[in-house]
């Protein structure tokens, strides 16, 4: 109880240094605007890290991997769930999505020391207790991953050693490539089985999603919810993967041009929410050409395919934002028959707990002045975003404050540049005005970095 206590009162700590920021500077935050008393003006130096970039011209066709990352709050393993290579033709004006389920079968060396987790071991000793009739094989080809096979005869008990080899047979497939290979194997993995050569990725993780959805006006959550359904199909996850195929064209068709007309400052909020090695000019142009081309307005232009040859056709199942409410029901109603033990969790307390105790180390370390420390701290909230998972709109935009606080803070004392020192609260503040975030928040996060870097600015 002792350290419960005192973790509630660090983490107020952190809390009260953020909304003292706020408190103090946002006096001068009024109904008619909000002025500096100070010389430097930030605002002028924060559009210098990301001006505008002229259009770039873009080559007759390119290659996209979008992959979405399933890795949670304190993981250090990744997986690649959501895996969607966009083809594109700019002077044909077409676009292929082509769609790898995260289940496709690839070789994966077991390492050295692999220990099966407990659930995926006792999968493996229950089916081969089973007689051979009672498991249920997976409605795959031979690019998906079937069912352990057991014995043609009768149910065999099985070595610690063979439960483990069976076990390992079951992790060969394509989503775990990042985690056991590393995200460049994974790539070249994807070439080989879609037979495209990618030029560039995209990485989007839980929380940047909602980030992303939040932005565009989609409830995060329903969406996600949809998005990730995959148990009470027949397809399973070809039909997840192909659902997922058929919302990047309905975003692309209905959110292009508005993404397009947005200021740069939003456009960068939106580019800066997501892990790419696209250069920012060539993100911009990309976004014009769907915008502006016919590849967005007329049917057929945008077509689908699983990858590598999946023959059974799924269905036309597309998430309605109208009615997100009611599809999500739908398939809480479906999965209650699945599985009778299925219950929704409120995983926010735990989210919130752990982000608190992040920040709150964060904070101490930095007042130690054990800076690697604190950057470790640090980096696990802000790496992944997580601020975009908290479904309250006050707590998240404090946690995005306090977060961009203390990393530029962090940043400042570690490296002395004032154009690293600004990158996340650049990117903060373009997203909470993106998402009309408090005013004061923004302005709390402005007139920390100028008391922060105000020396320096002003320094011959």
């Amino acid at each position: 109880m002792k350290a419960v206590r005192y973790f509630y009162r660090a983490a107020v700590v952190v809390a009260a240094m953020a909304l003292l920021v706020v408190a103090v500077f946002s006096r001068t935050c009024t109904t008619e605007g909000c002025t500096s008393p100070g010389a430097w003006r930030l605002p002028s130096a924060l559009d210098r890290i990301n001006a505008a970039t002229n259009p770039v011209t873009l080559p007759e066709k390119m290659s996209i991997l979008l992959v979405g990352v399933d890795a949670r709050s304190g993981s250090r393993t990744m997986h690649c769930d959501a895996i969607h290579l966009l083809n594109l033709d700019l002077t044909g004006d077409r676009i292929e999505f082509v769609n790898i389920p995260r289940g496709t079968y690839t070789y994966i060396a077991m390492p050295d020391g692999w220990v099966a987790k407990p659930e995926l071991s006792e999968v493996v000793r229950r089916e081969a207790l089973l007689p051979p009739e009672t498991v249920e094989p997976l409605p795959v080809q031979d690019n998906m991953l079937a069912a352990t096979a057991t014995t043609a005869g009768v149910p065999v008990e099985l070595t610690p050693e063979e439960i483990r080899s069976r076990a390992w047979q079951k992790e060969q497939y394509i989503s775990n490539v990042c985690e056991y290979e590393g995200f460049d194997t994974f790539v070249d993995r994807v070439e080989d089985i879609a037979r495209i050569k990618v030029d560039y990725t995209v990485r989007v993780g839980f929380s940047q999603a909602e980030g992303l959805l939040r932005a565009l006006r989609f409830d995060p959550a329903a969406t996600l919810q949809f998005l990730r359904h995959r148990k009470t199909y027949s397809l399973g996850d070809v039909q997840r993967s192909y659902n997922q195929s058929l919302f990047l064209e309905d975003v692309l068709r209905q959110h292009a041009t508005t993404v397009a007309n947005l200021p740069v400052t939003a456009q960068a909020a939106l580019y800066h929410l997501v892990d790419t090695d696209i250069p920012y000019g060539v993100a911009r142009s990309l976004v014009a050409w769907v915008s502006a081309s016919p590849v967005r307005t007329e049917a057929g232009r945008m077509t689908h395919r699983t990858a590598p040859g999946w023959t059974p056709r799924a269905q036309e199942i597309r998430f309605d934002p109208e009615e997100a409410s009611r599809q999500v029901e739908e398939l809480y109603a479906r999965l209650k028959r699945y599985d009778p033990t299925f219950s929704v969790r409120d995983v926010q307390p735990t989210l919130r707990r752990y982000i608190n105790e992040r920040l709150t180390m964060t904070y101490a370390a930095i007042v130690n002045g054990n800076l690697a420390t604190a950057r470790e701290h640090i980096a696990s909230v802000v790496g992944p975003q997580l601020w975009h998972q908290e479904e309250d709109k006050d707590a998240r935009e404090m946690t995005m404050a306090t977060a961009a606080i203390l990393e530029s803070t962090l940043t400042w004392f570690e490296t002395h540049d004032m154009q690293k020192t600004l990158t996340l609260a650049t990117s903060t503040v373009w997203n909470l005005e993106l998402t009309q975030g408090s005013p004061e928040v923004i302005w709390g996060i402005r007139e920390h970095l100028e008391q922060l870097l105000r020396p320096r600015a002003a320094a011959p």
